[in-house]
């Protein structure tokens, strides 16, 4: 509880008075609840910069290996999509909505739900068939949410 009283004080501090506070720390939870930017090193060298939350819901290979969040079981059948929730498409129905929508069934791989000052955001990994892909891509894509193929 020490260390949840010493970040509110911290959160306060910067809000109220205006300060910036320079946080230096291994614990990505830290990060997550009061930093509004953030910079990942490794041996010396800056790794990436930017928003906590668009860091790790959709962070560069070299990132999601630094921070112990790489896949590591997808389904070898069929297309694997990864697609990210931030806090402009988190709180809406975008997968009931997909599978309706387009009228296909998938198999969800992996799911990441994570809070952040800004809000809850993550991550979601789901594999469609090969037949299926071009219009998931095209669904996604006119629904303006962040995705990659894995």
């Amino acid at each position: 509880m020490i260390t949840k009283d010493i970040l509110s004080l911290l959160l306060k501090i910067n809000e109220e008075m205006g300060i910036t506070i320079v946080v230096v720390t291994h614990q990505m939870e830290v990060i997550k609840q009061i930093c509004n930017k953030v910079a990942f090193l490794k041996n010396g060298k800056i790794l990436s910069v930017g928003k906590p939350e668009e860091l790790f819901v959709a962070p560069n290979t070299e990132i999601q290996k630094f921070v112990g969040d790489d896949v590591e079981f997808l389904p070898k059948e069929g297309t694997n999509i990864k697609l990210f929730f931030t806090d402009t498409n988190s709180s809406s129905h975008t997968i009931t909505e997909l599978a309706r929508t387009l009228n296909i069934d998938f198999d969800i791989c992996q799911g990441k739900l994570e809070t952040f000052r800004a809000g809850i955001m993550g991550s979601l990994i789901i594999n469609v068939n090969d037949s299926d892909k071009e219009n998931v891509f095209t669904y996604l894509t006119e629904k303006e949410v962040l995705w990659e193929k894995i």
